[in-house]
């Protein structure tokens, strides 16, 4: 096994762990309507989403897999929030980008929210489309919102961060009809 699997299995792992600590009350929405991520197991062990709630895509693109390989969350899954209107994600006080990769249809929101550091979202050179948050900012609960109306691999990254591997992408695919 190289040590890259073993550095993604050993993330992931703290990864859940950690998820799994905090996420309380994760999967409910939120007051703004906005869902938040569980992606732990229900009590019959299957993952979720096998109900057609919010679960992992294991089938990740190429250009996300490349974009994300030294980002120190990033397990070589990304979350399906495929059906959602909104999706959340969160800038952490351990710089990353919680959760690194999701799949949204076309026309859904994402919402970033501040949750510890000093952070910025800018979309990089090869993302799909341009959108960037502004300055650096610092305080927590700060948000910053972009809908995504065309479908395509948006990649994004914290200015301050990204030598910490602070990158997130998105994957926007066409909603059926």
């Amino acid at each position: 096994m190289s040590n890259q699997q073993s550095r993604r299995r050993f993330i992931a792992a703290s990864g859940t762990v950690a998820l799994t600590a905090l996420a309380g009350c994760a999967g409910d929405d939120d007051d703004n309507g906005a869902v938040e991520v569980d992606d732990s197991d229900d009590e019959n062990g299957t993952e979720n989403g096998d109900d057609g709630s919010i679960g992992e895509i294991d089938e990740v693109p190429v250009a996300i897999e490349e974009y994300l390989q030294d980002a120190p969350n990033y397990d070589g899954t990304m979350v399906d929030a495929t059906g959602e209107e909104q999706v959340t994600v969160s800038l952490t006080d351990t710089n990353v980008f919680e959760p690194a990769a999701i799949r949204i249809d076309a026309g859904t929101t994402v919402e970033w929210v501040w949750e510890g550091g000093a952070h910025n979202v800018v979309s990089d050179e090869d993302s799909a489309s341009d959108f960037n948050s502004g300055d650096v900012v610092a305080e927590d609960g700060t948000t910053f919102d972009q809908s995504f109306d065309d479908d395509g691999i948006q990649l994004y990254y914290c200015e301050p961060h990204t030598a910490e591997g602070m990158y997130g992408a998105i994957d926007v695919i066409e909603t059926e009809d």
